[in-house]
Protein backbone atom coordinates (compact mmCIF):
# COMPACT_ATOMS: atom_id res chain seq x y z
CA UNK A 1 0.00 0.00 0.00
CA UNK A 2 1.51 3.39 -0.93
CA UNK A 3 -0.10 6.89 0.06
CA UNK A 4 -0.07 9.60 -1.98
CA UNK A 5 1.30 11.65 1.35
CA UNK A 6 4.56 10.38 2.50
CA UNK A 7 3.68 12.97 5.95
CA UNK A 8 0.38 11.76 6.55
CA UNK A 9 1.10 7.51 5.63
CA UNK A 10 2.02 6.89 9.09
CA UNK A 11 -1.29 8.78 10.63
CA UNK A 12 -3.96 7.38 7.59
CA UNK A 13 -1.83 3.50 8.72
CA UNK A 14 -2.55 3.45 11.56
CA UNK A 15 -6.39 4.62 11.52
CA UNK A 16 -6.30 1.71 9.17
CA UNK A 17 -5.14 -0.67 11.38
CA UNK A 18 -7.75 0.89 14.38
CA UNK A 19 -10.02 0.50 11.54
CA UNK A 20 -9.34 -3.51 10.67
CA UNK A 21 -9.37 -4.17 15.09
CA UNK A 22 -12.83 -2.66 15.30
CA UNK A 23 -13.78 -4.64 12.29
CA UNK A 24 -12.55 -7.52 13.75
CA UNK A 25 -13.53 -6.92 16.86
CA UNK A 26 -17.25 -6.52 15.66
CA UNK A 27 -16.70 -3.06 17.41
CA UNK A 28 -18.82 -1.18 14.58
CA UNK A 29 -20.00 1.65 16.50
CA UNK A 30 -15.98 2.67 16.96
CA UNK A 31 -15.52 1.44 13.55
CA UNK A 32 -18.12 4.09 12.53
CA UNK A 33 -15.93 6.51 14.22
CA UNK A 34 -12.16 5.51 12.97
CA UNK A 35 -14.28 5.61 8.99
CA UNK A 36 -15.19 9.34 9.85
CA UNK A 37 -11.63 10.22 10.64
CA UNK A 38 -10.46 8.45 7.65
CA UNK A 39 -12.40 9.93 5.34
CA UNK A 40 -11.14 13.36 5.29
CA UNK A 41 -7.88 11.29 4.02
CA UNK A 42 -10.09 10.22 1.24
CA UNK A 43 -8.06 11.89 -1.37
CA UNK A 44 -4.73 10.23 -0.81
CA UNK A 45 -5.97 6.95 -0.74
CA UNK A 46 -4.59 4.17 -3.62
CA UNK A 47 -6.65 1.83 -4.47
CA UNK A 48 -6.32 -1.00 -2.26
CA UNK A 49 -6.82 1.52 0.51
CA UNK A 50 -10.01 2.40 -1.37
CA UNK A 51 -11.31 -1.02 -1.97
CA UNK A 52 -10.69 -1.89 1.95
CA UNK A 53 -12.78 1.62 3.01
CA UNK A 54 -15.36 0.71 0.81
CA UNK A 55 -15.72 -2.83 2.27
CA UNK A 56 -15.58 -1.37 5.55
CA UNK A 57 -18.62 1.53 4.77
CA UNK A 58 -20.36 -1.53 3.66
CA UNK A 59 -19.60 -4.00 6.68
CA UNK A 60 -20.50 -1.25 9.17
CA UNK A 61 -23.38 0.33 7.47
CA UNK A 62 -25.18 -3.57 7.36
CA UNK A 63 -24.59 -3.81 10.93
CA UNK A 64 -26.18 -0.99 11.03
CA UNK A 65 -29.19 -1.02 8.83
CA UNK A 66 -29.78 -4.82 10.50
CA UNK A 67 -29.70 -3.29 13.51
CA UNK A 68 -31.80 -0.15 13.69
CA UNK A 69 -35.05 -2.58 11.26
CA UNK A 70 -38.25 -1.57 12.64
CA UNK A 71 -40.19 -3.67 14.28
CA UNK A 72 -43.97 -4.85 13.36
CA UNK A 73 -45.91 -2.45 15.70
CA UNK A 74 -44.38 0.53 13.61
CA UNK A 75 -45.84 -0.69 10.20
CA UNK A 76 -49.43 -1.20 12.24
CA UNK A 77 -49.04 2.35 13.21
CA UNK A 78 -47.73 3.21 9.42
CA UNK A 79 -50.27 1.06 7.48
CA UNK A 80 -53.14 2.67 9.72
CA UNK A 81 -52.58 6.22 8.27
CA UNK A 82 -54.31 7.76 5.63
CA UNK A 83 -52.81 10.28 3.54
CA UNK A 84 -54.15 13.19 5.46
CA UNK A 85 -53.31 11.92 8.53
CA UNK A 86 -49.12 12.47 8.05
CA UNK A 87 -47.97 15.10 10.14
CA UNK A 88 -45.83 17.77 8.30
Amino acid sequence: MTLKNKRLAPKITELFDILETNIEGGEYERAEITLARLSMYFHLFDDEHIDYYHYARDTVDSFFDEAEEPDDEFWDIVQNFTEDEWPE
